[in-house]
């Protein structure tokens, strides 16, 4: 599916962002900077890559900054394993969890 721009990357839903933002406390989950201003600083990462199956979905979803963001583009593999962690962690018990119980038991870890 083309975007405006002209290229493969799909829009997701402005909905579905700005849930995911909030969810997120409006802080970019890899650096943990707090981003105030939304436009463009603030952008909503597939975990799952769409082109490994990943969809616009909710839980899918992660906040990260511009600059993470790029680096995450640049270094995927370097990335993917934390991500995957936070999807495995997502989806352990198969019941819907917060992202504050997610917070508590992963990124905590990424702060020492």
């Amino acid at each position: 599916m083309s975007n405006r721009s002209g290229n493969n990357r799909r829009n997701i839903k402005p909905e579905i962002k700005d849930k995911v933002r909030k969810r997120d406390g409006y802080t970019c989950r890899l650096c943990l900077k707090e981003v105030e201003e939304l436009t463009e600083q603030l952008q909503v990462h597939h975990i799952r890559p769409v082109e490994m199956g990943g969809r616009d979905r909710f839980k899918n979803m992660i906040s990260l900054c511009h600059v993470c963001h790029r680096i995450v583009h640049k270094n995927v593999e370097r990335y993917i394993a934390p991500m995957r962690k936070y999807v495995d962690l997502l989806n352990q018990t198969g019941q819907r969890h917060t992202i504050d119980s997610i917070e508590r038991g992963y990124y905590i870890d990424q702060r020492k």
